[in-house]
């Protein structure tokens, strides 16, 4: 894939169907001090075996000023999968910020569509309330499960 042949349109599918929008906690044991910190990870993700899509991609977003990488990820020995595939990563959130707004308009599937929404209400969020946020969104969700009957139906 040449970089000029790609655009907002085709990032945007490249992202819906080999990617993802991130937002997850990490919390590390700092060596020096004993103790634990918190930190949230927002990135966005695009998985793929060959490399030269991701990079045409990657000279894409740099046109365009936004910085992203590509790593090669190795499988481990408990993997399923025993083979090599790329990483195209973009975690500053001024990038995240500049991705999503140019591809929100392009957006067909709803999974894609909740993890943007999710990204916008959360995006000034410390780690606290979003995993308040994370515990809510969880025990929503149990609560609609227990609520449903034999094939989906809901039991009142």
């Amino acid at each position: 894939m040449k970089p000029n042949l790609v655009n907002w349109q085709v990032f945007t599918a490249w992202v819906e169907t080999e990617g993802s929008l991130n937002a997850t906690i990490d919390s590390k044991l700092n060596p020096r001090t004993g103790t634990y910190y918190v930190r949230i990870v927002r990135q966005i993700l695009i998985l793929q075996m060959e490399r030269e899509p991701l990079a045409a991609l990657h000279e894409f977003l740099l046109d365009h000023g936004i910085y992203s990488t590509i790593r090669i990820i190795k499988p481990s020995k408990s993997s399923f999968s025993k083979k090599s595939y790329f990483r195209l990563e973009i975690q500053r959130t001024e990038d995240i910020d500049k991705v999503v707004e140019n591809i929100k308009d392009y957006l067909l599937t709803k999974k894609t569509m909740r993890q943007v929404e999710f990204y916008l209400r959360t995006r000034h969020m410390s780690a606290t309330e979003l995993r308040n946020e994370f515990l809510q969104t969880w025990i929503e969700s149990r609560r609609d499960k227990k609520r449903r009957g034999r094939k989906g139906h809901y039991v009142y």
